[in-house]
């Protein structure tokens, strides 16, 4: 299939070319940043690897104050180290110098460079007034309008000296009606909450040309404002109006979906080819609004991004994390579907901290799941060697991280035979069949299944090779990824005598095999993700849960950027506001214990006693939520309740005998993903499966 649309070049309004129709929002993970005051290599080499991998048009985001807004909360330059954010230091002009370095490599690449600016005001204003970032707040003096927009005007002139070509702005928070508190020309309807971003962008082309692209970022709607807890935020309509008023003066707009959670789509709140930003479009242009549009968030798939634009509905489309999945994306394109771009599998582990923060989740590296060179890219002409020989590879195991290894190993020329004892590839990945909302990885499974024959790997399903075997065959080398399996806990009642399940006992691994007979009423112990994502998946399938965690959170090992505490909004019952909240909270039938130990098991009940600290209070689920449905076992006491199917999770038993039965069957002998301690999850298991890769 050939991408003529997506990638052909395109002609702004004020006449700058872009190289094609795919854009990259401004997204950067921040897993390259020791908390530096300047642009290190990592944060160069990054960035600059979104243009090579085919954007048009990048937005590298103003890391300082006032006007980097969210890069950090503090005045301090070295505050972000706090959170392994940047927040340069603009008064030192090597940070021009290697910024203006950034602009140079994007247009070596044919690429536009742009730079984010937030709209932010002094202390103790806002652009509306009213209760604005935890703080209340006056609305900004109009007559002080003119001296801000000029700020902004003298920060863009230094970057356009440097070499930027555009500027990027999202105005959504500063439209919403509750947000806006004016009496004067600045307030009331949306032609007048606009009238300031109108200003400064008449005042952008005026004093830097028609030739200074100027781009907007704005959610299609927010009736509640971006994160759901305003009265009134602004309708369709009021956004389409905004466009008109502005659009002789912007050169592209894209178009987000409603609020925070919806516009980082995931598999919990999104469906695949489900865009609410499609919608937002058509309608857009059925209003008359001329400016190019290109939709944002969840966009990776190429045929349907193709379509889009060859039925009108965009002109443009703006795509991240599908960039950070695979750096060789416009190349592979060209070849499709000899080859096919890793699909990003929206776990959003590219975005935000990478530190413990104060809801309680753990830290985590934020780099891309399913790119192991993520995060690295600097390091890799040290760590990258070239092969001395092609070798005879054997691969150990076809679930993810046997796969990915194969196709690594394969990729750098190697001859790879890849064994599976079961009759299917995928391993734990195949909860993901039977999971909706696990469709990203579905996806990613099968394109690895396909990338094996595109690698041409040779593949041996139902046969797991005795060492023998395998010494026989003369491999030079062997990786061993023999995975894992769910492991019973020590409880009474959980196993016979004999060390097998008791009965209407099952693990999670019975459950996405589909080996499980549940009946209606089921307690999961353990309230880890894959728990929590089995429990999620039981209520939508017909069964009353309850989930039993000696957390005091559930899923308390998944990180929080996105993923769980913003994955869904719900609106409170007979209000006009809403919260962010985790997924489950659409389950009504789903019940938990905190702080819960389970103590005995019988095949129609569960045993647990619930031991709350003193003073315990129930946190907040997300930046705002509290738990919709409160936990009924909050009495430090011992609990019995009636079920008709146990569903246990003892953690992981490591195939390492397994896997090591094969060492000394090859000179080069090498473990790779869940077998080794390290790793534990698709993140952890691909670094490793790429590391043993370069190895051969």
């Amino acid at each position: 299939m050939y991408f003529e649309k997506l990638t052909s070049p395109f002609t702004l309004p004020g006449g700058q070319v872009l190289k094609n129709r795919l854009l990259s929002p401004n997204v950067l993970h921040s897993y390259w940043s020791n908390g530096e005051t300047f642009p290190n290599d990592g944060y160069t080499n990054q960035a600059t690897e979104f243009c090579s991998a085919g954007a048009a048009l990048y937005s590298w985001r103003h890391h300082g104050l006032p006007f980097g807004g969210g890069s950090t909360g503090a005045s301090d330059p070295h505050a972000g180290a706090k959170r392994s954010i940047a927040c340069f230091d603009y008064e030192d002009q090597a940070v021009w110098h290697s910024l203006a370095q950034l602009a140079e490599q994007t247009h070596m690449f044919g690429s536009k460079a742009l730079v984010r600016l937030w709209f932010v005001f002094p202390k103790g204003y806002s652009y509306g007034g009213g209760f604005s970032f935890g703080r209340q707040t006056e609305p900004y003096p109009k007559e002080k309008f003119p001296e801000l927009i000029q700020q902004y005007i003298d920060l863009l002139k230094l970057y356009k000296m440097w070499g930027y070509d555009g500027v990027n702005l999202r105005p959504t928070q500063q439209l919403c009606a509750s947000d806006n508190h004016r009496t004067d020309e600045y307030g009331g309807e949306i032609e007048n909450r606009g009238r300031f971003f109108y200003e400064m962008f008449d005042a952008i082309k005026r004093e830097l040309g028609e030739d200074f692209i100027t781009e907007i970022v704005l959610q299609g709607e927010v009736p509640h404002g971006y994160n759901g807890n305003l009265e009134q935020g602004y309708t369709l309509d009021e956004a389409i109006r905004f466009a008109k008023l502005v659009e002789d003066r912007i050169d592209i707009l894209q178009l987000r979906d409603p609020g925070m959670p919806e516009a980082h789509p995931i598999g919990y709140n999104h469906n695949r080819g489900e865009h609410k930003t499609v919608e937002y479009c058509r309608a857009f242009k059925e209003a008359g609004v001329e400016v190019p549009i290109a939709p944002n968030g969840g966009y990776g798939d190429p045929e349907e991004m193709e379509r889009l634009l060859e039925d009108g509905t965009c002109d443009l489309i703006s795509a991240g994390r599908a960039l950070i999945a695979e750096p060789d994306y416009m190349r592979k394109l060209f070849f499709y579907p000899k080859e096919k771009p890793t699909p990003c599998i929206q776990c959003d582990k590219c975005h935000g901290s990478s530190v413990s923060d104060d809801m309680g989740y753990p830290p985590f590296l934020n780099y891309c799941s399913v790119n192991p060179k993520s995060g690295m890219q600097q390091k890799l002409p040290a760590i990258v060697k070239p092969t001395w020989t092609s070798k005879k590879v054997a691969v150990i195991g076809g679930g993810p991280i046997g796969m990915r290894a194969a196709c690594f190993a394969a990729e750098r020329g190697h001859k790879v035979t890849l064994f599976e004892k079961t009759g299917y590839l995928g391993g734990k990945l195949s909860h993901a069949e039977i999971y909706p909302f696990k469709w990203p990885v579905k996806d990613y499974r099968d394109w690895l299944v396909e990338e094996l024959d595109r690698r041409g790997v040779v593949v041996h399903l139902g046969h797991e090779p005795t060492p023998e075997e395998i010494r026989a065959a003369g491999f030079d080398s062997i990786i061993a990824a023999t995975g894992s399996n769910t492991k019973l806990p020590d409880i009474p009642g959980v196993t016979k005598a004999d060390g097998t399940k008791n009965d209407n006992v099952f693990t999670i691994q019975d459950v996405y095999e589909q080996k499980a007979k549940l009946g209606k009423r089921v307690v999961i112990v353990g309230g880890s993700e894959s728990n929590m994502e089995t429990a999620m998946y039981l209520c939508r399938t017909g069964h009353d849960v309850t989930v039993l965690t000696r957390h005091e959170r559930l899923m308390h090992d998944c990180h929080t950027i996105h993923y769980v505490t913003s994955s869904h909004i719900r609106v409170y019952d007979g209000k006009n506001t809403g919260y962010m909240a985790p997924d489950w909270h659409k389950d009504d039938n789903l019940r938990h214990a905190l702080y819960a130990t389970t103590t005995k098991v019988t095949p129609n009940s569960v045993t647990f006693t619930v031991n709350l600290p003193e003073g315990w209070k129930p946190r907040p689920v997300g930046p705002v939520a509290p738990e919709r449905i409160p936990s009924p076992y909050t009495e430090n006491k011992e609990y019995t309740i009636e079920c008709d199917s146990i569903v246990v999770n003892g953690g992981q038993f490591k195939e390492v005998p397994n896997a090591l039965r094969y060492a000394g069957c090859a000179r080069e002998f090498f473990l790779a993903g869940d077998v080794e301690d390290h790793c534990s999850d698709l993140q952890s298991g691909n670094r490793s499966a790429y590391g043993k890769a370069i190895l051969l």
